[in-house]
């Protein structure tokens, strides 16, 4: 005879009486209608490009701009108003142009792009004679780079042992003979060098770039760039003494006090900003860097000191740096472009004049308005070797504006002054106003 309990009998009745509840299995994601699959997959409208010497046109046909659920699911952070990734991004995804024709101005010549089948090409890059067009292949998660030149039709691949991850980042010397490009893989990001005579590409340096400045969080720049149009290159890499990331501590270790002084301001809404002394050591840990030079032959010198660079730009005849690093004490309401930092003019060995630039809270709502204490730095176009290591002794007031053509030998003087502009010129560009900085 078998005796039951009491509790074992109320536990049975329980279960035979309570509701049945299906059970799910975890759910993967479906594909909408095919009709709405056709219209989120439609290719992108058309985009020109006119090669530098006028003579090509050319016409890629892209994918839609869209965002994997691998790329969203990537870990990141959101600091001073960009998202970061914690790793690099090397994933090959089968997205990009579709198609692409080179064809002369006249109408004479075409060319089509050689795509993979079932695969994209990746990005595109005129040389600066504009005789020769590079790109990228994307087939079987897989990049290569191939060479185009349009007057001939004859395309040739680079290659190199090692090659490999995501090629990125596609940058012609001056000269045409050599292109460099950046290659991503899960160690991290590289330089690369190719000889675009003889095909065979070579890797400059270790996988030690910072991809959070090569990824277009600090000015769209690509972490390395040609001085002048050719050797060596400037590349940001990480700090030798970077060491771990910070912990992300579970419980607070205080609160967070901002003080308003007592003074009201309008402010503007941005996302993704800092918001804890946790934040503010990530954000030093993923956005400091290490300026350096890097040769054909791979020697790599570090120049200066690490910190955020937030501008690295070569002077026209790469004599100088113009850099710009964020300074403490960084902002909760606004983005890393508007923190406080210092301009210095570097002439590859040692600083020779600096500038601050204006506290983020002073700064007017209206558009483009730097405010009375911010400095605009940019470069005369047409310089000598002397005179661009001779300072202008004339004061602030008496700077005066020229046009671009018909200038007189005034034109001709080499001086850097912070000036109280409505825009900023680039240093590497054709501005006209410059001065001595103080």
């Amino acid at each position: 005879m078998i005796l039951l309990s009491y509790r074992r009998i109320l536990l049975s009745t329980c279960l035979l009486l309570a509701p049945r509840v299906p059970v799910w299995s975890q759910q993967t994601y479906q594909s909408p209608p095919a009709d709405l699959v056709k219209i989120l997959e439609a290719p992108a409208n058309p985009i020109t490009s006119i090669s530098p010497n006028r003579q090509w046109i050319l016409v890629t046909v892209s994918d839609p701009r869209t965002v994997t659920i691998r790329e969203m699911a990537d870990s990141a952070y959101y600091l001073a108003g960009s998202k970061i990734r914690a790793n690099p991004d090397s994933r090959v995804d089968n997205i990009g142009i579709r198609s692409g024709t080179v064809s002369s101005v006249d109408g004479k010549v075409e060319r089509m792009l050689q795509v993979p089948a079932g695969g994209r090409i990746g990005s595109t890059a005129w040389s600066t004679s504009g005789n020769q067009l590079a790109y990228t292949t994307i087939s079987d998660g897989t990049m290569s780079v191939e060479i185009l030149d349009p007057a001939t039709g004859r395309s040739r691949r680079i290659s190199g042992s090692g090659l490999s991850g995501r090629i990125r980042d596609l940058d012609w010397s001056r000269d045409g003979k050599n292109l460099a490009f950046t290659a991503t893989t899960p160690a991290g990001t590289s330089a690369w060098v190719a000889d675009v005579t003889s095909g065979a590409a070579r890797r400059l340096t270790p996988p030690t770039l910072n991809l959070t400045v090569a990824r277009g969080n600090i000015v769209d720049d690509t972490g390395c760039s040609w001085v002048n149009g050719k050797a060596p290159l400037i590349c940001r890499i990480w700090p030798t003494n970077r060491g771990a990331p910070p912990k992300l501590a579970d419980v607070p270790t205080g609160v967070v006090v901002q003080e308003s002084y007592g003074r009201s301001a309008p402010a503007r809404t941005y996302e993704y900003l800092l918001q804890s002394p946790t934040d503010e050591a990530l954000f030093d840990y993923y956005f400091t860097d290490q300026i350096v030079l890097v040769g054909l032959d791979g020697k790599v010198t570090p120049i200066g000191q690490t910190g955020i660079h937030t501008r690295v730009s070569p002077s026209p005849d790469g004599n100088y740096l113009l850099v710009e690093t964020a300074q403490r004490p960084y902002s909760y309401q606004v983005p890393l472009g508007a923190f406080p930092s210092r301009t210095e003019i570097w002439n590859l060995s040692a600083v020779h004049g600096s500038a601050n630039s204006v506290r983020p809270d002073r700064i007017p709502l209206r558009r483009h308005h730097l405010g009375v204490a911010e400095h605009c730095i940019s470069r005369r176009s047409t310089l000598t070797r002397r005179q661009t290591a001779r300072l202008d002794d004339r004061p602030l007031g008496s700077e005066r504006r020229y046009s671009k053509t018909g200038l007189g030998p005034q034109r001709r003087r080499s001086l850097f002054r912070p000036r109280n502009m409505g825009g900023c010129a680039g240093f590497n560009d054709r501005s006209i106003r410059s001065a001595a900085l103080e």
